[in-house]
C-alpha cells in the first residue's frame, strides 16, 4: 500500500507513508477538512490493492467520530472470494484484492461511499 493516494469525494487527501509492512493499520490524515461522499484508494504504480481494512475518521481532526461505509466497490477482483465488500465488513480474517490488469498508467483502485450521504473529514 506504500505510495498509495486517498481521495475524500475525489479531492485528494494525501498518500500512505512509504515502507508501510503489508499486516499493520496505516493512517492517512487530510492535510485540511474535505466533505465528500466516499473515500477512494488508488495505486501510484502498476500494482494490485489488497485491503483487509479502512476506517475513516469524521472531524474534529483528532479521532473524530467514525463514517459508516457501503457500496464499496474495486477496479477488478483478483476473484470472486476477494471482493471489495470484505475490506468493510469488519471482519479482521478476510480481504479485499485487485488484480494488475492492462498496460502502463492503467491504476488500480478501491472505493466505498459514506453512509448517509457527504461527510466533513479531516
Amino acid at each position: 500500500m506504500s505510495g498509495n493516494k486517498v481521495e475524500i469525494g475525489g479531492q485528494y487527501c494525501g498518500n500512505v507513508g512509504s515502507n508501510v509492512p503489508a499486516d499493520k493499520w496505516w493512517e492517512v490524515k487530510c492535510t485540511q477538512p474535505i466533505r465528500g461522499t466516499s473515500v477512494q484508494i488508488t495505486t501510484v504504480a502498476n500494482k494490485a490493492i489488497t485491503v483487509a481494512g479502512v476506517i475513516v475518521l469524521g472531524t474534529p481532526t483528532n479521532r473524530g467520530p467514525e463514517v459508516k461505509l457501503n457500496n464499496a466497490s474495486q477496479s477488478n477482483d483478483f476473484s470472486a472470494a476477494l471482493p471489495a465488500s470484505n475490506a468493510i465488513d469488519g471482519d479482521a480474517n478476510t480481504f479485499s484484492s485487485t488484480k494488475v490488469e492492462g498496460g502502463p498508467g492503467v491504476l488500480d483502485w478501491w472505493k466505498a461511499n459514506f453512509v448517509g450521504g457527504a461527510q466533513k473529514i479531516g
